[in-house]
């Protein structure tokens, strides 16, 4: 990755969280799972859409893995952090979470979330993700105060 990519997401640093948009569906009672639509256009807030995202190649950088496992309440002094690691070291943060949106997506971080319903198939989840993007270290997001 060139360093472009971190000025745009330093870029998007901001406090603000986007709007929380649950609360618009409406549960499916003939989807066979979980899913729903929309009751009402309208009712959609007004957001702007997401910057295109990881346009160069991955080849370019090496990666570790950032495991995110509860909410994060200074979400982004951790995207200015990871941003500033990924530029000075050369090297691509992979965001796994455990959450269904971890607070990064905003920010243009490539999130990869960890699907399992219990601890042992998450960390399945993670080794394979591991494997998929050459990852040899995988730090907690609590420990990134510490590397910055």
């Amino acid at each position: 990755m060139s360093d472009n990519i971190w000025y745009e997401i330093a870029g998007r640093l901001a406090p603000q969280r986007p709007q929380d948009v649950d609360a618009l569906l409406a549960p499916d009672p003939d989807a066979p799972g979980p899913g729903g639509w929309l009751r009402r256009q309208g009712d959609m807030p007004q957001v702007p859409p997401a910057a295109a995202l990881w346009a160069e190649s991955r080849e370019t950088a090496a990666c570790f893995g950032v495991r995110v496992s509860r909410p994060i309440t200074a979400i982004a002094t951790l995207a200015a952090q990871l941003a500033a690691i990924g530029s000075e070291r050369k090297v691509t943060p992979i965001i796994f979470s455990e959450l269904a949106s971890c607070g990064l997506e905003q920010y243009g971080f490539r999130v990869e979330r960890l699907a399992g319903a219990d601890a042992a198939e998450r960390a399945l989840c993670e080794s394979e993700l591991m494997r998929f993007w050459d990852i040899a270290v995988v730090i907690d997001a609590a420990q990134i105060a510490d590397l910055a």
